[in-house]
């Protein structure tokens, strides 16, 4: 098994535990578009999706659950 790597696990673990890729960027001190990129490489990494993206903000799928309980 080929894991993730760790700079993509932190803006997912910020997004998924936030709600928001804004207030992951804040927390993480990077751009609201560098969190976008790094979660969009994460899922075609894993080849799904892991967020559902809605006006509200994120929910994670259920792939994105299963990943936000291992990490």
């Amino acid at each position: 098994m080929v894991l993730p790597p760790m700079a993509a696990l932190r803006p997912f673990e910020a997004a998924a535990r936030l709600g928001s890729m804004s207030a992951a960027a804040r927390e993480l001190g990077v751009s609201q578009p560098a969190v976008s990129r790094m979660l969009a490489h994460l899922e075609a990494f894993l080849g799904q999706p892991l967020f559902n993206r809605t006006a509200r903000g994120l929910t994670l799928t259920d792939a994105g659950l299963t990943l936000q309980r291992a990490v």
